[in-house]
């Protein structure tokens, strides 16, 4: 078995099965949650059934992405502790979901979804009483997460 860098944090690993793919926890931060929101459409709105291998590594993905967020987080409250400034990592601006947005994703009216945010079933933000709920994908695809583990 044998590795080969690809640039950066790339790495394609030859495997006894063809190559694997290697990525990082910022990459499945990013790549998890659009593709659970894709095959979580696709089954709503079309009975599409995915290959188990799919399912098993976006849920990886899911889990990587959570200890990434960990890790970035640790290390921001570690940094801060230092004198100065702490460092903040560069990365792109998290886009939030409406509460419209959620319910799409859910198959159900974002009365509803607002009323999960209020309860704290939802994880969701609001800047101040009177503005819209806000939700962080990976909040959201948590929470779907859990809705499967249940059923």
């Amino acid at each position: 078995m044998g590795a080969y860098g690809l640039g950066g944090a790339r790495q394609m690993i030859l495997g006894d099965q063809g190559p694997v793919l290697v990525v990082s926890g910022r990459a499945a931060a990013l790549l998890a949650g659009p593709l659970q929101s894709l095959m979580a459409a696709a089954q709503r709105r079309d009975g599409v059934r995915f290959d188990p291998e799919l399912v098993a590594v976006v849920t990886e993905m899911e889990r990587v992405a959570g200890e990434y967020r960990r890790h970035v987080a640790a290390s921001l409250a570690t940094k801060s502790e230092h004198v100065g400034t702490p460092e903040l990592p560069t990365c792109e601006p998290v886009r939030t979901m409406s509460s419209m947005e959620v319910a799409g994703l859910l198959g159900c009216s974002d009365t509803n979804v607002r009323g999960l945010a209020r309860r704290g079933s939802l994880q969701g933000r609001r800047a101040s009483p009177r503005s819209p709920w806000r939700f962080d994908p990976l909040d959201v695809h948590a929470y779907i997460a859990t809705l499967r583990e249940t059923a």
